[in-house]
């Protein structure tokens, strides 16, 4: 019988909670096709994400609430199950209320990014540029690789419901976009170094 109280109050707070929130007002979020570049010491790559931040999502940032985004940047080789190398990229996008502008904190930057606009901050948190991708080393010429790409939002503490947490995967319907290179061989991957 506890048990049944227990999920009926826990599924009338849900609903407390979706109502306040209002309808979740999905976008089509997705991944712009990524750049790989060469160097000698390392692949790096550009990645972005497109149509990030729903209106509400929007609102909820304007609100002051910190907005965590992710995305998971793994190197698959091809045939095999686990990633020969994973990378989290993190941004954190804050508006500060006393400044009145928006603060980027990116994990691939030791800088925080300022902007006048919420449009501005959202391209700096969904876009990750150059970001070292995996050591040319560690591939293999005979194998082919590719590159599978998640993008997450995490939760945050939102102040208007009693500090209590929010898994901000509610705006994206709970649906984590995803995206997968192309195989590329192992040998493209490297640049030569130029006999002298």
């Amino acid at each position: 019988m506890n048990f049944i109280l227990g999920l009926l109050v826990a599924a009338r707070s849900l609903s407390f909670v979706t109502s306040l929130l209002g309808a979740v007002d999905t976008m089509n979020v997705s991944f712009a096709q990524p750049q790989i570049y060469l160097t000698e010491q390392r692949i790096e790559m550009t990645v972005t994400v497109h149509n990030a931040f729903s209106a509400d999502l929007k609102k909820l940032a304007e609100s002051g609430t910190d907005i965590p985004f992710y995305i998971y940047a793994d190197v698959i080789e091809t045939g095999k199950e686990s990633p020969v190398q994973k990378n989290i990229l993190e941004s954190r996008l804050m508006f500060d209320l006393v400044h009145k502008n928006f603060r980027v904190k990116k994990s691939t930057q030791s800088d925080t990014l300022v902007f006048s606009t919420l449009d501005s901050a959202i391209v700096a948190a969904t876009s990750f540029s150059r970001f070292a991708l995996i050591a040319p080393d560690l591939l293999r010429d005979e194998s082919s690789y590719s590159v599978s790409l998640t993008a997450v939002l995490g939760s945050t503490r939102v102040e208007a419901l009693r500090n209590s947490a929010l898994d901000l995967m509610y705006y994206w319907d709970f649906k984590r976009p995803s995206a997968r290179t192309q195989s590329y061989p192992g040998t493209s991957l490297r640049i030569r170094k130029r006999s002298s």
